[in-house]
């Protein structure tokens, strides 16, 4: 049975490489299942992704409530945060996804097993 890798930032650059590069790997690919989340799951990037077998949700990397659901049973996570998104010189407003986000997987996610 696969295991769940949840990427957040999966339309992106980083989240797109780490997908990328376990669908590239026939071994990788064989043991880990895809969650892409992303703020749009309409654009061509998501779609593609899709195409390629990835469960795509959307989500708000600001709200605890909404990131419930897409790490949900993950055996990983893959969070990456967007200071562009705020273009914020506060530190505490580019902190916050981070905050909400670091303790949250543990919470939800299955028993951890490392990626090889």
């Amino acid at each position: 049975m696969s295991k769940l890798l949840t990427v957040f930032g999966a339309t992106r650059n980083q989240g797109g490489s780490v997908i990328r590069r376990v669908l590239d790997s026939p071994e990788l690919s064989n043991t880990w299942k895809f969650r892409g989340i992303t703020r749009d799951v309409s654009k061509p990037a998501a779609v593609a992704l899709r195409e390629k077998g990835v469960e795509m949700v959307t989500a708000d990397m600001n709200g605890k409530e909404s990131l419930t659901k897409p790490v949900k049973d993950s055996a990983a996570v893959f969070g990456v945060t967007n200071f562009w998104l705020s273009m914020s010189a506060d530190t505490e407003i580019q902190l916050q996804p981070g905050k909400i986000n670091g303790p949250l997987p543990s919470t939800l996610m299955a028993p951890i097993t490392p990626i090889h």
